[in-house]
């Protein structure tokens, strides 16, 4: 097993307040507390944990947005986290119109 930090790295938290976007998988962050957590969450544009199967959480401000992954058969995991963030940061870079149409559309 990979170990992960214990908390935040100092790079972390020393972040540009509002211009990043942190990716963690649960894995690495299961050992942070809340108190970790919040201080990356403070210091993030919008600080984003992966969960696997049961699918990401996303704070951004004072906004905490939970998303189910939808139901698959995985052959192969490897890779999902650096996919899904790639996907996150396209969307981001259409801007918040594009954004506000697929959520209007369900999607």
């Amino acid at each position: 097993k990979v170990s992960h930090a214990q908390s935040p790295s100092e790079a972390l938290s020393s972040l540009q307040r509002d211009r990043a976007v942190v990716f963690l998988s649960e894995d690495e962050t299961e050992s942070w507390t809340k108190e970790d957590f919040a201080r990356v969450a403070t210091m993030a544009k919008a600080f984003v944990v992966t969960r696997g199967e049961r699918g990401v959480t996303e704070v951004s401000g004072n906004e905490t947005l939970r998303v189910p992954a939808p139901k698959v058969k995985a052959r192969d995991t490897n890779g999902a986290g650096d996919v899904f963030a790639t996907a996150y940061m396209m969307e981001i870079a259409k801007g918040p119109a594009a954004a506000g149409d697929a959520s209007s559309k369900g999607e």
